[in-house]
């Protein structure tokens, strides 16, 4: 039988300790985990629907004189005031059909750079993950010093061991700068200044190292990391697997990694059987249903709920005592198996 939907804490007659605040909009980009971005149906080969269109807006916009923006001088470079930059994030978050109307609109190419810069400096981990970071500096630091075909097979090995949504994204990322670097000798911009645009931004060491770290360290780390962003821009198919460009006219479809209805049915079919059971069953947990707050269940109810189709691993979750809403793809592996409901 469906779940009765309970509210407050006269549902369950126990405080409601830790209750969430106001939810997202459920289709949010900026500041929502890759892992759980790259699996709604509508992501281009993995790439977020809006960030693949503010790539695309950069790489075939022009400005209202007809100047392709790929040709202005200073791209990635030119700040945009702040209150208009996060005007235009909050529109974009506001769902992604109208995102990407306005998107198609915009005539300032630094309007969209910003953009761009800011979803990436957003992600919750970064394209390349705290746990990966040592091994790409390292590798970035130790370039000098290694044959070119040794260096490469060793990127190209560091590319194989990120998570397949990073490493779709970052694929993304540098075949999008290298039409940007294309363009050097117009908007001066060429591999190794875009690199050093965004190393910081995509290479982030975790929390504690980063407390700890020298200033000399961290400048020698974002120069290691730009060396080994602009390898990746200039030499990419030799650092990645055989991928498809999600910038063809091909990839213009629905995303061909794991939608939210595979994963969906791949999840029913197991069962839940393998996911870790790292929750309390006492840990309240709040969902959004067609936009309402509805809560506080528990782990297992929220389980099952997934399981009988009521919410989707692209739902909005709340774990009590947690710091966010997130998308249920991310949460899931805390919830109960269903043999223990």
């Amino acid at each position: 039988a469906m779940l009765a939907e309970k509210s407050g804490s006269a549902a369950t007659g126990k405080p409601t300790v830790g209750a969430p605040h106001p939810m997202p909009s459920p289709r949010t980009t900026f500041g929502v985990p890759l892992d759980a971005l790259s699996l709604r149906a509508d992501a281009v080969g993995g790439v977020p629907r809006v960030v693949h269109a503010l790539l695309l807006r950069l790489l075939h916009g022009a400005t209202t004189d007809g100047t392709a923006f790929l040709d202005v001088e200073g791209i990635f470079r030119i700040a945009v005031a702040p209150d208009e930059l996060e005007d235009f994030r909050r529109h974009l978050d506001s769902g992604p059909d109208g995102a990407i109307a306005r998107i198609a609109t915009v005539t300032d190419p630094h309007v969209i750079a910003s953009t761009i810069k800011l979803y990436y400096r957003k992600l919750p981990c970064p394209l390349i993950p705290p746990a990966h970071y040592s091994s790409f500096i390292a590798c970035g630091a130790n370039a000098s010093d290694s044959p070119a075909d040794a260096h490469l097979g060793l990127l190209a090995s560091l590319m194989l061991q990120l998570p397949q949504p990073n490493m779709l994204n970052l694929f993304a990322l540098v075949e999008f700068l290298g039409s940007v670097a294309a363009h050097e000798y117009s908007n001066r911009m060429s591999a190794a200044n875009v690199a050093l645009v965004f190393a910081p931004t995509i290479c982030k060491p975790d929390h504690a190292a980063a407390r700890t770290a020298s200033a000399s360290d961290e400048l020698a780390d974002v120069g290691a990391a730009a060396q080994v962003l602009r390898t990746l821009i200039t030499r990419r198919t030799e650092c990645f697997p055989p991928l498809s460009s999600v910038f063809a006219a091909s990839a213009l479809t629905p995303a061909t990694l794991a939608s939210e209805a595979e994963a969906q049915t791949l999840i029913s079919r197991r069962s839940i059987a393998d996911l870790n059971v790292r929750s309390s069953a006492t840990t309240d947990w709040w969902y959004s249903d067609n936009g309402q707050q509805q809560g506080p269940v528990t782990a297992g109810e929220l389980a099952a709920l997934l399981a009988s189709g009521r919410i989707s691993l692209s739902s909005w979750v709340f774990e009590g005592g947690t710091a966010d809403w997130q998308e249920l793809a991310v949460a899931v592996e805390r919830l109960p198996t269903l043999s223990t409901i």
